[in-house]
């Protein structure tokens, strides 16, 4: 497994060496200005596998927002998982979230 970071567009990706299947999860932790919603979407190579939807409101702290999906992934593949919000009001994805890509088998 190797990872790449690029803060301008595409975050972080996870590239998948081995083929197989692989359990993905992880907790995205995010702050907003105001009441809004958002899907978080893992991705596999820029098509969707899950899509979740969520709320963020601003009177509360920095909120948790847990996601996990299994699928099959071959060899030079990428994971990575997106937040986006479905109105005007930004959402900001804080440092502390994470990503986890594991094979099963």
């Amino acid at each position: 497994m190797t990872h790449t970071f690029d803060d301008g567009t595409n975050g972080v990706r996870a590239y998948v060496q081995i083929t197989g299947t692989y359990k993905i999860q992880g907790t995205l932790l995010l702050e907003s200005a105001g009441v809004t919603g958002g899907v978080i979407t893992v991705r596999k190579d820029g098509s969707n596998v899950l899509t979740q939807a969520s709320e963020v409101h601003s009177s509360v702290d920095v909120v948790e927002r847990s996601y996990l999906c299994v699928t099959n992934v071959t060899s030079g593949s990428y994971i990575d998982v997106t937040y986006g919000s479905d109105s005007s009001t930004a959402i900001q994805v804080k440092a502390g979230s994470t990503l986890l890509v594991e094979r099963l088998a």
